[in-house]
């Protein structure tokens, strides 16, 4: 249990508003304390929305920002906000932090997140893990994007085949294989693998094959370099005339 006193919390949630960044530091990392005081409930009504407030408020901060994405990553944070089954309300202040456009805090922010729907049972990763994950590949500009690449990959890897939120997982991550940013497709073919080995045969063939041909024909060198790992996933729910036909042809290319 937290050992300031009931002014001290106040003060110190003041102080995550306040213009010193020392300050705001000093709060961002004593989330658990305060949450620890407040109880489960007023933490998710009252300290969870306030943080995601001064998340916007404070996103030039990259210091300020990375506190409080490894706070709310934590199994201290995930307790104090009620356990496993009040996991989702971390989510909302993590998506706020996966958006930012600062690449350092988004990837400390993804760990979070990932951290939080590894803990997530599957019904509520089936609603609020791939709503998550539908705002963030939804989102109009990349950084939003390239944070759900990951998250997607989890979701879809820990649903079960019979999940009919898998079909719409495909479509959002083809949608992220053939966005307008490099980023973002970077940030696919960083979880094409994944979504490979828990994809069935015939949704690898007609639905991922045709993707890692994009990907592997990318006119930016380091989409094309970040699609050839996943050669081996690929290729091993493909027949063999699959591989010969669609397959070595493209490394080859990229060989070349």
């Amino acid at each position: 249990m937290s050992s300031y006193s009931a002014e001290e919390i106040r003060d110190l949630i003041a102080g995550m508003r306040d213009e010193e960044v020392a300050q705001r530091r000093k709060s961002a990392r004593a989330s658990v304390a305060i949450a620890q005081v407040l109880g489960p409930q007023r933490t998710r009504e009252e300290l969870l929305p306030y943080i995601t407030e001064t998340v916007s408020d404070v996103e030039e901060d990259e210091e300020v920002l990375l506190d409080f994405a490894e706070v709310l990553g934590s199994q201290a944070m995930l307790d104090a906000a009620g356990g496993v089954a009040e996991c989702t309300s971390l989510l909302l202040p993590l998506e706020s932090l996966a958006s930012t456009d600062d690449g350092v805090v988004r990837e400390k922010a993804v760990g979070a997140v990932s951290f939080v729907l590894g803990k997530m049972p599957p019904a509520l990763l089936q609603a609020d893990g791939v709503s998550l994950v539908r705002q963030l590949a939804s989102a109009e500009f990349a950084s939003p994007k390239t944070s759900a690449a990951p998250a997607l990959g989890l979701c879809y890897s820990k649903l079960p085949t019979s999940d009919s939120s898998r079909k719409e997982l495909r479509e959002l991550f083809v949608n992220l294989c053939q966005d307008d940013s490099p980023l973002v497709r970077k940030a696919a073919c960083g979880v094409f693998g994944q979504v490979c080995k828990a994809s069935t045969q015939l949704e690898v063939q007609t639905e991922l094959l045709p993707q890692f041909a994009r990907l592997a024909q990318d006119p930016q060198d380091a989409v094309r370099i970040a699609a050839v790992p996943n050669i081996g996933d690929l290729a091993a729910h493909l027949s063999k005339e699959k591989v010969k036909a669609q397959v070595i042809p493209v490394l080859r290319q990229l060989c070349a």
